[in-house]
């Protein structure tokens, strides 16, 4: 949630209605509850005080995978004094997402088949998956069979580096 709040520092004791814009780079705002989820750009008009209500549950979620700077702009004008000069003034908060790292995805094997009578050492196939966070294409993962309960539906077979291999002599 962010505690943002717009005031008028006029000297003038009237509340004045007052525009709101608040921009964000990298990301977008959403309420914890009622409309205007998921929005880059919001639009309020009021006095301080309906403005405040209006976004005392305001919260900033940085786009997807995005980590590096961003920032929310936020321009205030208000509606002018007896002449109609209005006065605005803007802010800007700076923000530095840092990354998250993410599970790899889309683990595939290029080829799912072997000959029944196929020896141990004999290649499968090669594993290979996706990881958003990886700086390069060449990123090593470490592959492994899994352990416990689920450990017999894999008997048979081993993983050297990203390669599946039968580990014993398939014979049905």
């Amino acid at each position: 949630s962010l505690d943002i709040k717009i005031h008028d520092e006029d000297a003038d004791p009237r509340e004045k209605a007052l525009k709101a814009t608040l921009q964000t780079t990298h990301g977008k705002f959403s309420f914890s509850n009622g409309n205007g989820e998921h929005m880059n750009i919001l639009t309020f008009e009021g006095t301080s005080s309906t403005i405040n209500k209006a976004i005392e549950n305001l919260s900033y979620t940085p786009d997807q995978d995005y980590h590096g700077a961003a920032q929310i702009n936020i321009q205030v004008q208000d509606s002018g004094d007896a002449l109609g000069d209005a006065l605005s003034t803007s802010k800007i908060i700076n923000l530095e997402i840092e990354s998250v790292n993410d599970a790899p995805t889309t683990l595939s094997l290029d080829e799912n088949e072997v000959t029944e009578e196929a020896l141990q050492g004999t290649k499968v196939g090669k594993l290979t998956t996706f990881d958003v966070d990886a700086e390069d294409t060449e990123h090593q993962f470490n592959f492994r069979l899994p352990d416990g309960s689920t450990a017999d539906s894999f008997k048979g077979f081993r993983i050297e580096g990203s390669e599946l291999l039968v580990d014993d002599s398939i014979n049905f």
